[in-house]
């Protein structure tokens, strides 16, 4: 039997992760993406590869765009960088 202290944190899936799942399943292009945030290609590609924190700007967009909330995507943002920086 493993014991609790032998266990790692479960990774933390991205902001760019979760963008990538849903354009699959909308059949999205980045550029479909992009056109429709009012963004260029390169600020998706940045996002999609999670080189930058999410801006309570881009969280609104992302909102709007899939129907979920702003918190929703700052928590993720947020919990992801800690989880990738070990803070």
């Amino acid at each position: 039997m493993i014991r609790t202290t032998e266990l790692e944190a479960a990774q933390k899936f991205s902001p760019g992760y979760f963008i990538r799942e849903q354009m699959a399943l909308r059949n999205w292009s980045p550029d479909d993406l992009a056109t429709t945030m009012g963004i260029t290609a390169q600020q998706l590609n940045e996002i999609l590869q999670d080189l930058q924190p999410l801006t309570p700007d881009l969280a609104h967009q992302l909102a709007e765009v899939f129907k979920t909330s702003e918190p929703y995507w700052i928590n993720l943002s947020n919990g992801y960088h800690f989880w990738k920086t070990g803070k």
